[in-house]
């Protein structure tokens, strides 16, 4: 470390769609310069604290084009918390699997954890993890090492090295709150995040919408449509839904895919 700085800032009031109220960005600031004593790499470590969490983010000099080999980010829970967290499915390297309710201290030592896990502490303290901000970067997953210390490794394969023209990593943040509204209502992620690249959302409404996960097969385009058709009779104005295309009929290319999805 070469130098501290607390940098003074002012709160920041901005619109969401979807949200009456205007949000307000009101945290703390420190920065941390840093210099590797085995190479020329300088960087900084940006910590924003808010009432109800922190984020920090790494902030490079001399990074662009550089080869990213490993991150020594960690994270260390009481073994004590309750684990509500997601494996990564080993057979098929996809972040998708079933959600467990454990504790830090029985989760599966080395299994790849999926962002936003989340964790109640044994004063009712509930902490999740996530990250903001992805610019060039690889996606983060978490690895369990033993005596509740999560590492941070890529979310497609366990080994982190790629390169990258961006001069900082995402944000990793965690929120922390004592119930489960203001976790859900924290703003950290969209404080740390830029502004939407579109400024017209006269398109966007809020409103019902409805989610259909694969099914085995039961996605095909009939069935979706019949669901699309059950869901407008019933005032719903959106639906979402995820299947293998080129297995249920939607055609094998992506062209013949978006022309089925048109129809």
């Amino acid at each position: 470390i070469t130098a501290i700085s607390r940098p003074e800032t002012e709160p920041v009031t901005y619109s969401l769609t979807g949200q009456a109220e205007p949000v307000i960005d009101d945290h703390g600031t420190l920065i941390a310069q840093l210099r590797s004593q085995e190479s020329d790499l300088e960087a900084a470590v940006e910590i924003r604290v808010w009432d109800d969490g922190f984020a920090f983010q790494y902030q490079f000099d001399n990074a662009a084009g550089r080869t990213i080999t490993t991150e020594q980010t960690q994270f260390v829970l009481p073994t004590d918390a309750r684990a509500l967290v997601q494996y990564g499915d080993p057979a098929t390297e996809k972040m998708q699997n079933a959600w467990m309710d454990t504790t830090v201290g029985a989760m599966m030592a080395f299994e790849k954890i999926t962002c936003l896990p989340t964790f109640v502490l044994t004063d009712g303290i509930y902490v999740n993890i996530s990250e903001a901000n992805l610019d060039d970067w690889r996606g983060m997953a978490m690895q369990h090492e033993g005596n509740g210390r999560l590492r941070v490794i890529a979310s497609d394969d366990r080994a982190l090295e790629f390169t990258t023209q961006s001069d900082h990593s995402p944000w990793r943040y965690v929120k922390i709150t004592d119930n489960l509204t203001d976790l859900v209502n924290s703003r950290i992620d969209t404080h740390v995040s830029d502004p939407a690249v579109f400024t017209d959302t006269s398109w966007i409404h809020t409103g019902r919408g409805s989610v259909r996960l694969q099914d085995w097969g039961k996605e095909t385009p009939e069935n979706v449509r019949e669901e699309i058709d059950s869901c407008a009779a019933s005032g719903v104005i959106a639906f979402d839904f995820e299947t293998y295309y080129e297995k249920n009929g939607w055609g094998e290319t992506l062209e013949e895919q978006f022309a089925k999805i048109g129809e």
